[in-house]
């Protein structure tokens, strides 16, 4: 059975949260190559541990999800290796950054 998200990239900010963990986890278990960020290295970096552990692909990366540049160019850099990207924000930051864009 094919995984719903195979081929793509999840981006969860905030990943380091209950929430946020949840979310990574359950992309993860569909097969997309999570990027979990927060502004905790230590704890993303354990959960991105135990998603690879499990067989699946995950990133950790320190990205203040307050600081609307940082994530401007993390987004910037996993875009330009991702075939096809999914992002969830915990913090409804990607809304913040559509609208300050648009």
């Amino acid at each position: 059975m094919a995984q719903l998200l195979e081929t793509k990239t999840a981006v969860v900010y905030g990943a380091a949260g209950a929430i946020g963990s949840a979310v990574a986890r359950a992309f993860a278990h569909e097969g997309a190559h999570v990027h979990l960020t927060s502004d905790r290295l230590s704890s993303v970096g354990q959960i991105a541990a135990e998603i690879e552990a499990a067989g699946g692909k995950a990133t950790a990366a320190e990205v203040d999800a307050l600081d609307e540049s940082a994530i401007e160019e993390h987004l910037g850099n996993i875009i330009k290796d991702a075939r096809q990207s999914i992002s969830r924000s915990t913090r409804s930051v990607l809304m913040r950054y559509k609208a300050f864009h648009s």
